[in-house]
């Protein structure tokens, strides 16, 4: 398993839930082995059947009574992990492949090292079957979801902005009045949207 996309996937899912701690993987040498610590607690999360994890002909029980298993194990429990918390999975995922947008587009700095958009074009490149193969755990309607909550704020953004644009406008024609009912109405101080505007930009 090891420098598969399934392990990076697997790593990935594993290392974006830390509080998730009823089972976790192995790395390295041992790539794809899955340690259960606590299989009441994996069954009753993620629903999965006992048998899966207790009648493996590999498995084995560690000396702290943790269960041991094979990556034929792993790959379904860390798909259900997925399915379940896909909500909190893709907007991470969002997070970051719009944080590597920008540097595919434009580079970064790495302390005082430039790292060129062409290298950056090139690790994306390496790691987008794993991002597809964590969206296909996660399921369609997860990400269907997640799509649409992503055009909602895109809306939203775009509302804030001509919301902020026609105080200002009504404040330059000397309704500072109505400006400020509009200010109120709306709930949220001008500045805050200001500055929440700048940041979206």
């Amino acid at each position: 398993m090891r420098d598969t996309p399934e392990e990076d996937a697997a790593g990935w899912v594993f290392d974006t839930l830390p509080d998730w701690n009823y089972a976790n993987r192995l790395w390295g040498g041992n790539s794809g082995i899955l340690v259960v610590t606590d299989v009441d607690g994996l069954v009753a999360d993620l629903g999965i059947d006992r048998a899966m994890l207790a009648d493996d002909p590999v498995g084995f029980r560690n000396g702290d009574g943790s269960l041991v298993l094979p990556w034929r194990v792993t790959q379904p429990v860390v798909q259900a992990l997925a399915r379940k918390y896909a909500d909190r999975l893709l907007p991470e995922m969002g997070k970051e492949e719009s944080e590597r947008d920008t540097q595919c587009r434009w580079g970064y700095m790495a302390g005082s090292t430039y790292i060129s958009a062409e290298i950056c074009r090139e690790v994306e490149e390496k790691y987008q079957p794993m991002r597809q193969l964590i969206r296909d755990w996660c399921g369609v309607g997860a990400q269907e979801r997640q799509d649409e909550l992503h055009a909602l704020r895109k809306e939203v953004d775009r509302l804030a902005r001509l919301i902020e644009r026609a105080i200002n406008e009504l404040d330059q024609a000397g309704q500072a009045h109505t400006a400020r009912n509009l200010e109120r109405d709306l709930g949220v101080p001008l500045e805050v949207l200001r500055q929440a505007n700048r940041a979206t930009q």
